[in-house]
Order: structure tokens, then sequence, then C-alpha cells
């Protein structure tokens, strides 16, 4: 073979390559972690506002494990010069006790130190088998929900008749195929939001976690914090922009439409860059 074709195969295997890294969300994850910030404030009031403004402001995908007594809801204004994303999260992170951060799947995962590798927490049930073949996300994510209720949570069987229904698809939700085996809960959700337009699940434990009839906490939906105890646990998945603690849209966030007020129309001040 002459030494242009080789060229041409180097040329091919390497362009492969590159395309590879840049859509693998590991790589994406910690070049947006290390890169560097000249100015940056933010102002929230607590902690899992300011994660969902950090994660809109600089689009790190996040699992967040909150136990809603855990953190007060007192105002926070912070300002970095000079700094990097990644300190700008440790310090965020570091200003609730008790809570800790990692990186995995390409997303960050905050959680109370308590709770994330508990027996008792659903999101590391190990599942043997999950895959979407032109699904959308959220339907996938409710049949996620459907089988984790079933192994954690099963109700009596009932006999009778049955009700159907029908669901919607919103903004951000795509049409994705993967296939995952022995992973966890977390697993399958992270790669929920490294597949389509949302940036965050979230997992809220209450002040005092009740358990399923199988011994697992339950969690809440911020959306449907109502849902009987049958229908538990849930999570949410999150637009990028989203205030989870407002319940709206955020005015005065970086990105998106839902600006409406003049003093909040200008650009926000944060400027990364790629480390050399």
């Amino acid at each position: 073979m002459s030494w242009w074709r080789y060229l041409v195969i180097w040329s091919v295997l390497t362009a492969t390559l590159c395309a590879a890294s840049v859509n693998d969300p590991e790589v994406t994850l910690r070049r947006t972690l290390h890169g560097s910030v000249e100015n940056y404030s933010l102002h929230a009031e607590n902690l899992l506002e300011r994660l969902a403004k950090l994660s809109d402001d600089f689009e790190i995908p996040m699992g967040i494990e909150w136990q809603v007594s855990s953190v007060p809801y007192r105002k926070v204004e912070l300002q970095f010069v000079n700094s990097t994303v990644i300190d700008i999260l440790t310090s965020l992170v570091a200003i609730e006790p008790g809570y800790t951060f990692n990186a995995k799947n390409g997303v960050v995962h905050v959680s109370r130190v308590t709770i994330a590798d508990d027996r008792r927490n659903f999101l590391n049930l190990q599942i043997d088998d999950f895959q979407l073949s032109d699904e959308y996300v959220f339907h996938a994510n409710n049949r996620l929900r459907n089988l984790v209720v079933q192994l954690v949570n099963p109700a009596p069987e009932k006999t009778g008749t049955a009700c159907a229904g029908s669901f919607g698809v919103g903004a951000g939700d795509r049409v994705v195929s993967f296939h995952l085996s022995n992973v966890t809960a977390r697993d399958i959700l992270d790669r929920f939001i490294t597949s389509a337009g949302f940036n965050i699940w979230l997992v809220a434990f209450p002040e005092l976690p009740e358990l399923t009839s199988r011994g697992f906490f339950e969690s809440i939906s911020v959306f449907s914090p109502n849902l009987p105890e049958s229908e538990l646990p849930a999570w949410d998945l999150f637009l990028p922009g989203y205030d989870p603690v407002k319940k709206e849209m955020g005015i005065g966030w970086k990105q998106g439409a839902w600006r409406t007020r003049p003093e909040d129309s200008a650009p926000a001040n944060a400027v990364p860059h790629e480390p050399n």
C-alpha cells in the first residue's frame, strides 16, 4: 500500500476520533469544568437555585439528590474573578455542609453524603437492561419511573378493568436510541439528560424520607408534589433556565426568551474560555 493511502486512512481515523471526542459527554464536561472564567457573579436563595443557574450559565448537565430540609433558604451573592468553572462549583457546594459532588457519565452529581450511597436510595438500584429505539426521552423517562416503582414499591395485584392514557412531549425533548445493560437507575437518568435538551435531573427527598413497601426512600416530584404514595418514588427532568425553587423559567438568567423585565435584558457577565 502506497504512503498516500496510509495518509488517507490515518486522516480518516484521526477525524473520526476527533468527532467522537467532541460528542463524548465526559470529554465535553471535562473541558467545561476546567475552562477559565474572567468574571462571574451569582445571586440565589439556596444551593438548589445556585446549581440550576450554574448549570444554565455553563451548560453543565447535573444530577441532583436534594434533601428538602437540609438546604436553607438564605440568599447568597458571590463574585468570582479569574477562576475556573470547577472552582466555582466547588465553592457553591462547600457552602452547604454535608453536600458533595463528583463527575460521571458526563454529568456532575451533587448529593447529600448521607443519602447518595445509602442502599435505600433507589438511584443505586441495578437495572439489567434498558433501551430506547427512536423514542422520546420523556416517554422513556415515564417507562423508567414505572419500572422503578414496580421494583421498589409494587402495588398489590388488582383485578378488574384497567385504564389507558396519553402523554405529551415539550421543548427540549428528542427522539433518541440507546441500549444500556447492568447499570443503575442513576446511570440511566444521566443518559437521558446527555441525550436530549434537558440539563438537570432532580430527586427531592422529603425532610424525613418515608420508606416504600420494599424499604427504599420515597422521593417527591417538584412538578407534582402531591402524587399518591403508590406512584413514588418520583423525580423531575428540567430544561435549561428552569428555576426549581421558584418553579418558573428564571427571569434574568443568561439564556432564553423568558426575560421580561428591562433591567434583566443585559447579557450575563460569565465569560468562559478554554484552557490553554
